[in-house]
């Protein structure tokens, strides 16, 4: 639910009750006029409270709890109907709009003030009914109303076990758009989502940044000779190791085929240089051989876009890779 579902449910409600304040004055004698005119007229004026306040300030609070408010405008119908049994001694009626109450409230609920308002209900009608004195039509209204809270409580939990089946299947879309299938890590456009607020928090902080970038040697030699399997064993070992080495608030990603990135901040060029060691030493020890650029920037050096330092960590990559001419050999276990 939300400001542009609520708001003209509030003012359609504020309506209905203040039409309600003649009608009960007319057509009900004595104290029964005035107190349901007064219980009509009280939620008439909440409900145009409300919809004045989903044009203030307020509105994003109100909007932030939509369910507790349309539970509360199903509630306060309950309370009318309750008082309605109370004073004219009407089950029917009254028991047939509280089906109704429940129902919608239930669905619109959280899961306790769904219970809240299925408890309340069930305890008011059964409090008017003890001082009215119980009877048989009384109790047979009270069959029904047992199974408006039954049917209450079903669709309530229908609907939050839908919303969240929803929810859990909306999570696993948006993480498959980041995350690298293969290795678990982050894509490009994760290593972008998750980067680019770790680099602006370190450029408010004032700390350094670091970006590794890694290229797989002779990937395309074991697909082509002991096959794609083998390569994305490779790979996957290598996404490994690149998960155990760096921190979880560094942001590791593959980038696609056998390149993979690293975005550090708050390290200095010496424990930059020895992570960067680490690393190396870490592949080594499964068989891996990579070339491996690195980029580093002090504190005190000119603010880059991510991209940008990803471009020039590839660049020094291929620097690398150019220099040693062919990478050591690899060998899977």
């Amino acid at each position: 639910m939300t400001v542009d579902s609520l708001r003209p449910v509030c003012a359609g409600v504020a309506v209905i009750f203040g039409g309600l304040v003649p009608v009960h004055l007319l057509m009900l004698s004595g104290d029964a006029g005035v107190v349901m005119a007064g219980v009509a007229g009280a939620i008439s004026a909440i409900m145009l409270v409300l919809w004045y306040a989903f044009a203030t300030d307020l509105a994003d609070l109100l909007e932030r709890n939509a369910q507790t408010v349309g539970c509360l405008i199903g509630a306060l119908c309950g309370v009318e109907t309750l008082t309605h049994m109370a004073v004219i001694g009407e089950p029917w009626v009254t028991t047939a709009v509280i089906l109704v109450v429940m129902a919608v409230g239930a669905c619109v609920s959280s899961r306790a003030v769904c219970t809240v308002v299925i408890l309340g209900t069930d305890l008011g009608w059964l409090g008017v009914v003890l001082v009215l004195g119980p009877d048989a039509v009384w109790w047979q209204a009270g069959a029904q109303l047992l199974a408006a809270s039954v049917l209450g409580a079903v669709f309530n939990v229908i609907r939050h076990r839908t919303v969240e089946r929803l929810e859990t299947a909306k999570q696993a879309i948006a993480d498959m758009a980041v995350t690298d299938e293969l290795t678990g890590l982050n894509n490009r456009r994760g290593l972008l989502l998750a980067g680019e607020p770790l680099l602006d928090a370190a450029r408010r902080a004032n700390r350094a940044v670091s970006v590794l970038y890694l290229d797989l040697d002779g990937l395309k030699e074991v697909n082509d000779t002991r096959g794609h399997a083998a390569g994305d064993r490779l790979i996957t070992s290598a996404g490994g190791v690149l998960a155990s080495v760096f921190r979880s608030a560094d942001v590791v990603a593959r980038l696609g085929g056998d390149e993979f990135a690293v975005l550090l901040s708050g390290l200095t060029e010496t424990q930059f240089s020895a992570r960067e060691e680490q690393l190396r030493r870490e592949l080594a020890a499964v068989g891996i051989s990579a070339s491996v650029g690195a980029v580093h920037l002090a504190p005190a050096e000119p603010d880059q876009p991510l991209e940008q330092l990803v471009d020039v960590a590839d660049a020094a990559m291929y620097a690398v890779k150019r220099a040693r001419a062919v990478g050591a050999p690899l060998r899977l276990a």
